[in-house]
C-alpha cells in the first residue's frame, strides 16, 4: 500500500534482471486506479516476463469488488513452498499475517515492513 512498494519494487526488479525462474507475485492494492503508483511500470513487467504476475487490488474503486483488501486475494495464490514479503499499514499486516497462517504458510516464511 502506498510508499510501502518501493522495497518491493526494487526486489522484484533484481530478481528479474537476474533471471529468476520462481515464479513472482505482486498483489498490489490502494483506494483506486488513480492512486496506485507504478502501476503501468508493473504492467509492463508482466507483459514482459511470464514469471511475473501482477495483481491489482482497489479498495474504494466503484465495481463489483468495492471494499477488496489485498488480503482478500491471496486464496488466488498457492502458497507452498513461498516466501512471502509484504509492506504497509498495521492492520493489512496483521490481517495478511493471519490469513497467511491460516493458508498454512509458516511464520518463518513471511517477511514484512509495517507502518504505524
Amino acid at each position: 500500500t502506498g510508499v510501502g512498494i518501493a522495497p518491493l519494487r526494487s526486489m522484484i526488479n533484481s530478481l528479474l534482471e537476474t533471471k529468476e525462474k520462481r515464479k513472482i507475485i505482486l498483489i498490489f492494492g490502494s483506494k483506486t486506479k488513480r492512486e496506485m503508483p507504478l502501476r503501468n511500470e508493473f504492467e509492463k513487467l508482466q507483459k514482459n516476463n511470464s514469471n511475473f504476475k501482477f495483481i491489482k487490488v482497489f479498495s474504494r474503486e466503484c465495481n463489483k469488488e468495492k471494499g477488496i483488501h489485498v488480503q482478500d486475494k491471496f486464496n488466488l495464490i498457492n502458497f507452498s513452498n513461498s516466501e512471502v514479503y509484504f509492506c504497509g499499514i498495521s492492520k493489512m499486516i496483521e490481517d495478511s499475517k493471519t490469513k497467511l497462517k491460516e493458508l498454512g504458510v509458516k511464520e518463518n516464511k513471511i517477511h514484512y515492513e509495517k507502518f504505524i
